[in-house]
């Protein structure tokens, strides 16, 4: 399904790595069971880029607002996963925005990137599985 990362992967559960929370992938597991899950992993996938897009867009514009809006929706789909340190790092940017502080931002968003790509091989390998 992922050929050019096929090479890469192992057969280590993506949850053990504590990039995702074993306890949210197992519930997962049960509720979208078979292609289900596959299903949910590939729609994040797919929103998630338009959503790292949308927090560059708007702390590149100095936009607090939207980049609070765009920061606690990353938030929320990534803690569906048990993606903490992802979902701790949209949290402070959320927070920053809220009081209208986008002085850390910049720093974040290397950090959000970073974060987003290692959920996004773990919920790749968590496929695998």
């Amino acid at each position: 399904m992922f050929p050019t990362l096929l090479p890469q992967l192992d057969s280590t559960p993506a949850s053990d790595e504590g990039v995702l929370g074993a306890a949210e992938m197992r519930q997962l597991h049960r509720e979208f069971p078979g292609r289900g899950l596959r299903v949910v992993i590939q729609m994040f996938e797919e929103e998630g880029q338009t959503m790292l897009e949308q927090i560059a867009s708007a702390a590149w514009r100095g936009d607090a607002e939207a980049l609070r809006r765009a920061a606690h929706a990353m938030r929320g789909a990534v803690a569906n996963f048990g993606a903490r340190r992802l979902e701790a790092l949209c949290q402070e940017i959320e927070a920053g925005a809220r009081g209208g502080d986008l002085s850390r931002v910049a720093g974040q968003l290397e950090q959000v990137r970073e974060q987003y790509d290692r959920v996004e091989l773990a919920l790749k390998k968590e496929c695998l599985n």
